[in-house]
């Protein structure tokens, strides 16, 4: 192969390879803004889902916040009707406290008004027996005047 030959085929393969070099030159840049406007794709989406998230998020939060704030005002109601309770419940114990006592006096008099009166019957008994002994021997004695003449 003379010289010639041999650079007119090194000047083909050099100008094939300049337009293979062209070609994925070309192919290249093509990737790049493919890849580039897949990026930029894929970033626009995770922004979405971002404030999709951010937002779903502040709505949950908001939710907590107010459902926080609904238990906290049941639980100042309950411990309120709690305190209300206790108070009515120390009253009422009170209350029955002081008609134990009540009973237990009243008992206490009964008994002593019931001895008082059981001793005044004996008493009254006994007053009324010697009565009537004496109602018996006044009789008696009258009788007794009768028949000796004296009435």
């Amino acid at each position: 192969m003379s010289l010639h030959e041999a650079s007119e085929k090194a000047q083909v393969l050099n100008d094939q390879l300049t337009k293979k070099c062209s070609e994925l030159s070309c192919m290249l840049q093509t990737v790049t803004m493919e890849k580039a406007r897949i990026i930029a794709d894929h970033q626009a989406i995770l922004q979405v889902e971002q404030k999709m998230m951010t937002q779903t998020f502040q709505e949950q939060n908001l939710l907590l916040d107010a459902a926080h704030a609904s238990i906290t005002n049941e639980l100042q109601t309950v411990q309120n009707e709690k305190t209300q309770l206790q108070a009515h419940l120390d009253h009422l114990i009170l209350e029955h406290n002081q008609c134990i006592q009540k009973a237990q006096d009243a008992e206490k008099r009964t008994a002593v008004q019931k001895e008082l009166l059981e001793s005044t019957i004996a008493r009254l008994r006994g007053e009324l027996e010697a009565s009537m002994q004496e109602k018996k021997s006044l009789l008696e004695e009258k009788e007794r005047f009768q028949r000796e003449g004296y009435l």
